[in-house]
C-alpha cells in the first residue's frame, strides 16, 4: 500500500464546524509537526493548550472527538490529505523519525520478511499487534477531561521499550534498537501531566491511535460460510469498572461497547493455554454470522502484523453481553468468563432507542426467507436467521425476505465455468446446494420496505440502483423485497419448507 492507497478526499476547512473544524486543523498540524515536515504548532480559539516544539497545540480536541467518534462507530469524520499522510509514511520509515513507530521491528529480531517494509496504515495495526498495544488502548480508553489518565500512555510505552531492549534476539545495533533507546530515554522520569515532554508523546499516539482506526476498516471484513457459527476467544485483564459495567449489563441482554481495540483469536486452545497464568479473564464472541466488525490482520498486512491469526474489532463495535459466568479455579484463583455476541450497527441503534420508518410495510401475504441447504444448518444452530453482508457503502445489514410465494430470483447463486460466469438454474441450484429452503417468519417483526431500508440505511443511489437493476434481471420484483434490520430469531419462525421438484414446498420438522 502506497500513501495514495489511503488518500481520501479532504473536506474544505469552511464547511466543518466546531471541533470537527478544530480537530482536522490539529491532526494535520500535529503529523507534519510530529514528522519533521514543519515545526509550528496550530492555535485554535483560546482553550487551554498543551505545548509542542514552543508552540500551543490542544491534543484534547482530536482525542476527543476520535473517541465520540468510536462511541458511536464511527471515527472517520477527520480526512487526512495526501501530502499529510505521505509525512506520516516518511516519519513512520525514518529511523529517526517518529519515537512510537515499530517499523524495523520484526528485521530487528529476524522475523518477518527480510525489507521489513512497512505501509503507512499498516504501521499502527502493528503497533496493535506488538508491545505498543498497551499503550495504543490507554489511549482508545483516556479521558480527555482528565490529562493525568493519559499517563496510562506513558506506563504502556515504558514498558514496551523495556521489553523489546530485554530481548535476546533484538539486534542492539539495528535502528529500531536506536528507536526504543531514544523513546526510553525520553519517557525515564515522566511522571507529570505538567511535564513538557508529555504532548510530543501522547501526539504520537494519538496520530498512530487515529491512523490504526482507519486502516482497521481496510482489512478484509470477519466472514464464514455455512456450519456452526464461529466462536472467537480472548483472554485479557479486565479492570474492576470494566467488569462491573459487563455484569450489569449482563443483568439486562444489556448493549456494551468496547473503547479500545479488541483481540481475539479463531482457536480457543490459544484462549485457554496462552497467558492464563497472567490474565485472569477470558471473552468468547459469537460474530455475526455472514459478516462482522471484526477485521482479519491478513494479506500483506499479515507479513508485517501478525504471525498468528488474528481478529480485530474496531473500537465501538456494539455487543450484547449474553453472560457473565465467575467461578474459582485451581488454586482458588478467580477466573471470569464473558460471552459476548456482536451486534450490526442498526441492531445497536434500535436497542439505544432510534426508530424505524413509520408507516412500516406491513404485508397480507406470508414472509419467507429463502435459503440452501448448504447454509440451513448453521441458521438452526445459531438459532436466528442472521443479517447478511451488506452491499459496498452500505452500512446496515438486514435479513433479507421477500413476499414472493414460489422463489425468490434474487437468491440465485453463479459460477466461474471457462472463465465465464452464469447463474445456475433453479433445479441446478437446488442439486448443488443440498436443496432449497424457505423460512416464514412473523410479520409483525421490525419489518422495511425496500425503499423504506433505503432511505433508513441511506443506501447511495447507485448502489440501490444497481440492486434494483441486478434483482429485476434474474426476474425479482423489489416491490416484493422485505428487509428486517436485526436477526430473526427461532421463536419468530412460522414454518420450515423445503422445495420438492414436483410436490412444491414441503413442511419439514426442524
Amino acid at each position: 500500500m502506497s500513501a495514495e492507497s489511503i488518500h481520501e478526499p479532504l473536506a474544505p476547512l469552511h464547511e466543518l464546524e466546531g471541533e470537527p473544524r478544530a480537530a482536522a486543523v490539529l491532526l494535520r498540524e500535529l503529523i507534519s509537526s510530529l514528522s519533521g515536515a514543519r515545526r509550528e504548532g496550530a492555535v485554535e480559539g483560546d482553550r487551554p493548550q498543551l505545548w509542542l516544539f514552543g508552540e500551543a497545540v490542544d491534543l484534547a480536541v482530536p482525542l476527543r472527538l476520535l473517541l465520540e467518534g468510536l462511541r458511536r462507530g464511527d471515527a472517520a469524520r477527520v480526512r487526512l490529505d495526501a501530502e499529510t499522510v505521505a509525512a506520516h509514511d516518511a516519519a513512520t520509515r525514518d529511523p529517526e523519525g517518529y519515537l512510537l513507530s515499530a517499523a524495523g521491528m520484526y528485521a530487528a529480531r529476524r522475523r518477518g520478511r527480510r525489507d521489513d517494509e512497512v505501509p503507512p496504515d499498516a504501521m499502527s495495526l502493528r503497533l496493535y499487534a506488538s508491545s505498543f498495544y498497551f499503550p495504543m488502548n490507554a489511549m482508545l480508553r483516556a479521558d480527555p477531561a482528565a490529562p493525568t489518565s493519559w499517563l496510562q500512555v506513558v506506563l504502556g510505552l515504558r514498558g514496551a521499550a523495556e521489553r523489546y531492549l530485554a530481548r535476546e534476539d533484538l539486534d542492539p545495533e539495528s535502528p529500531f534498537a536506536r528507536r526504543m533507546a531514544r523513546l526510553q530515554e525520553r519517557l525515564r522520569g515522566l511522571t507529570r501531566s505538567c511535564d513538557p515532554r508529555l504532548p510530543r508523546v501522547l501526539g504520537e499516539q494519538l496520530v498512530h491511535a487515529w491512523m490504526a482506526v482507519r486502516a482497521l476498516h481496510r482489512q478484509s471484513a470477519y466472514q464464514r460460510e455455512g456450519g456452526p457459527r464461529a466462536r472467537l476467544f480472548r483472554v485479557c485483564s479486565l479492570p474492576e469498572a470494566a467488569l462491573a459495567d459487563l455484569r450489569w449489563a449482563a443483568g439486562r441482554r444489556g448493549l456494551w461497547r468496547d473503547p479500545g481495540l479488541m483481540s481475539t483469536a479463531p482457536d480457543e486452545a490459544q484462549c485457554r493455554w496462552f497467558g492464563r497464568a497472567h490474565h485472569p479473564h477470558s471473552m468468547e464472541i459469537r460474530p455475526l454470522f455472514r459478516g462482522s466488525a471484526g477485521r482479519w490482520l491478513d494479506g500483506e498486512i499479515d507479513d508485517v502484523v501478525s504471525h498468528e491469526q488474528q481478529v480485530l474489532f474496531p473500537p465501538g463495535t456494539p455487543f450484547e453481553v449474553e453472560e457473565v459466568v465467575e467461578h474459582r479455579g485451581e488454586g482458588g484463583t478467580a477466573r471470569t468468563l464473558v460471552r459476548l455476541s456482536e451486534l450490526s450497527r442498526s441492531a445497536a441503534a434500535l436497542r439505544e432507542g432510534a426508530s424505524l420508518p413509520s408507516p412500516r410495510v406491513a404485508p397480507r401475504a406470508p414472509i419467507y426467507h429463502y435459503t440452501l441447504g448448504l447454509a440451513l444448518p448453521g441458521i438452526v444452530d445459531d438459532g436466528e436467521i442472521g443479517v447478511a453482508l451488506p452491499p459496498p457503502g452500505v452500512e446496515t445489514p438486514v435479513v433479507w425476505l421477500s413476499t414472493r410465494d414460489d422463489w425468490e430470483p434474487s437468491a440465485v447463486k453463479s459460477v466461474v465455468e471457462d472463465g465465464r460466469r452464469r447463474e445456475l438454474e433453479v433445479a441446478e441450484l437446488a442439486e448443488r446446494c443440498r436443496g432449497l429452503f424457505r423460512i416464514a417468519v412473523d410479520p409483525e417483526l421490525p419489518l422495511l420496505s425496500f425503499s423504506q431500508w433505503v432511505r433508513w440505511a441511506e443506501v447511495p443511489a447507485d448502489v440501490a440502483e444497481v440492486l434494483e437493476q441486478r434483482g429485476r434481471e434474474r426476474g425479482a420484483d423489489p416491490e416484493q423485497w422485505v428487509c428486517c434490520p436485526l436477526p430473526i430469531e427461532r421463536a419468530h419462525w412460522r414454518s420450515l419448507e423445503l422445495r420438492h421438484p414436483e410436490l412444491g414446498w414441503v413442511p419439514v420438522e426442524l
